[in-house]
């Protein structure tokens, strides 16, 4: 998945530290997996899939642009899985 926004990742809701979101979590389609801090907005990123995070390449804190790749989703679905890397 990649940010749709310019800003900071953050994976802290409300200043809590998000825990279903790491490496090996299962997802589900709609659930927010990271926020993005930009110009004093908090932006939630919501999953695009059923599945696993197989990889975050990001702490929280870290600098993202358009385009920045947040999650690679392991997508679940019917008896099959299908790796997301950059949708």
């Amino acid at each position: 998945m990649k940010s749709p926004f310019i800003g900071f990742f953050s994976i802290l809701e409300k200043g809590v530290l998000n825990n279903h979101t790491r490496v090996g979590s299962k997802v589900k389609k709609g659930s927010v997996l990271c926020y993005i801090q930009s110009l004093g907005l908090v932006h939630e990123i919501k999953s695009k899939y059923d599945g696993e995070i197989v990889k975050m390449p990001l702490s929280n804190g870290d600098t993202v642009g358009f385009g920045t790749v947040l999650f690679e989703i392991k997508e679940n679905y019917s008896n099959h899985t299908k790796l997301i890397v950059c949708k």
